[in-house]
């Protein structure tokens, strides 16, 4: 047999794949399309044939002769749970149709959020950065990361990484401000209709950074996110109310779980302080006094509550004569 080349190699699935796009949109059949994007899959993301497979999927969504019925597919594959087909609809999301059509690629990024399948949670995370790019989506998208922050089967993975996406730089080793006090000062600057991050869906999503990093600190999303936002706070104080707020409203919970989360963010403020490739400095440590101080008074504020009285047995209606010989 002759040996081909690359390219040739490369030519050849090309045509493969577009044949296969021609026969699901004209003929309704999808089966041909599924199972090369399966078997592109297969042969691994980082190899030429899985971006072969996303390109030639995201040119048909926004070709307008064939993109009314991808976009039909990208939203039932976005329901289904096969890993393939799941990271597929995410790195179509990120790609031209993504940002064409930002709010369709929110909704069938929701789907795949709710399978949460482990091989694509990174994937989702890049494309929430992306999407972020679109201001006019920034309010949907903040809602839709908080309320995977809030769901029991999202938290703990779709909602971390998709929040630490936006509470750390993008990329995360880049200088600047987190995405999501980018999107503050816009607003304080007064831009018309500029989204504000609420500080109550901030606090949802603090919380589950704070609620994954019990334990040493080290490399955790939770460090690099409380490193970012103190930093931020150090070059621009217009950020400090907004920032102290967040991170106190997180802490400042009822039961046990509000002196861990307090503990872990104090000893991950000091590893700010000075820590590895960290050095001190009196004006970090004023600024660490200075938030561990309104945690302590918050803390005694709580404390300081009166206890809410119980409310009073209802009257009985038994007679008087009772077994039991309850007095009136």
């Amino acid at each position: 047999m002759e040996i081909i080349n690359r390219d040739n190699r490369l030519s050849l699935a090309e045509r493969v794949g577009q044949f296969a796009l021609q026969m699901a949109v004209r003929h309704r059949n999808q089966t041909p399309l599924e199972e090369i994007v399966e078997e592109w899959y297969k042969h691994g993301t980082a190899k030429e044939l899985w971006p072969l497979a996303v390109g030639l999927v995201d040119s048909a969504a926004i070709h307008a002769a064939s993109a009314p019925y991808i976009h039909t597919m990208l939203l039932r594959w976005s329901s289904r749970s096969q890993p393939h087909l799941q990271r597929a609809v995410v790195e179509v999301c990120t790609g031209e149709f993504g940002r064409r059509h930002t709010a369709k690629a929110l909704r069938r990024l929701r789907n795949v959020a709710a399978q949460g399948h482990r091989d694509v949670i990174d994937t989702l995370r890049e494309a929430v950065r992306v999407l972020w790019g679109d201001a006019t989506v920034r309010q949907m998208l903040f809602g839709y990361v908080v309320d995977w922050c809030k769901a029991d089967a999202t938290s703990r993975t779709v909602g971390h990484r998709t929040f630490t996406a936006l509470a750390l730089n993008s990329p995360s080793e880049a200088a600047g401000l987190p995405l999501l006090l980018q999107a503050v000062v816009e607003a304080n600057a007064d831009e018309e209709d500029a989204f504000r991050p609420t500080v109550q869906g901030l606090v949802t999503g603090w919380r589950t950074l704070l609620r994954q990093a019990a334990g040493p600190t080290g490399e955790r999303d939770l460090d690099k996110a409380v490193f970012s936002w103190l930093d931020a706070v150090l070059e621009r104080h217009e950020l400090k109310p907004v920032v102290f707020d967040t991170l106190r409203q997180t802490v400042n919970l009822l039961g046990p779980e509000g002196p861990v989360l307090r503990d872990t963010l104090r000893t991950s403020a000091q590893w700010w302080v000075q820590g590895e490739d960290r050095p001190y400095s009196e004006e970090k440590e004023d600024l660490k006094r200075e938030l561990s101080a309104l945690l302590d008074q918050d803390l005694i504020a709580r404390r300081n509550q009166p206890v809410a009285p119980q409310p009073s047995a209802a009257p009985s209606n038994r007679p008087t004569g009772d077994s039991d010989g309850d007095a009136a």
